[in-house]
């Protein structure tokens, strides 16, 4: 939820982030005055929210067991050895933190758009919303969640 807020109020705060995208040497001449310091609040929270997954995943990471695309990134860069590599060290580090930021950023608006439209299509139109309520009891039920086994039903 920390994550979404502050992608959420950077991207709503057009005004702050032009400045900071398309002329940084301006904007740092005076960060305040041009949002280079606010801009870097919105995408650095996030960033060192990406960074604590990552520690936990790290933490808590066993060979051979991929939980999800971090675990699959780590992976990568345990083993890697080529120093010319996406995955070497450091390097492959931070561009695990950048993946994961990507994914997030760039999915958290169009899941947010296509949600709001599908919500506002089942409002407009019940008998579609009836269908979708019959088919959730039948494939899924009351008692659990829907998960990725069910998409195939």
């Amino acid at each position: 939820m920390k994550f979404l807020h502050f992608l959420h109020s950077g991207v709503a705060d057009q005004n702050i982030l032009g400045m900071t995208t398309f002329l940084p040497t301006i904007a740092k001449l005076a960060p305040d005055f041009f949002g280079y310091n606010t801009t870097m609040e919105y995408f650095g929270a996030p960033l060192r929210v990406i960074k604590e997954i990552i520690q936990r995943h790290i933490d808590s990471y066993v060979e051979g067991e991929i939980r999800d695309v971090i675990d699959a990134g780590l992976a990568q860069i345990y083993k890697c050895t080529d120093p010319d590599s996406v995955f070497f060290k450091d390097k492959g580090f931070l561009n695990l933190e950048y993946t994961v930021f990507d994914i997030f950023f760039a999915g958290s608006d169009t899941i947010s758009s296509t949600l709001g439209w599908a919500f506002m299509y089942l409002a407009i139109w019940p008998e579609i919303q009836d269908k979708v309520v019959e088919e959730i009891q039948r494939v899924v039920g009351n008692d659990r969640a829907p998960c990725v086994q069910d998409r195939d039903k």
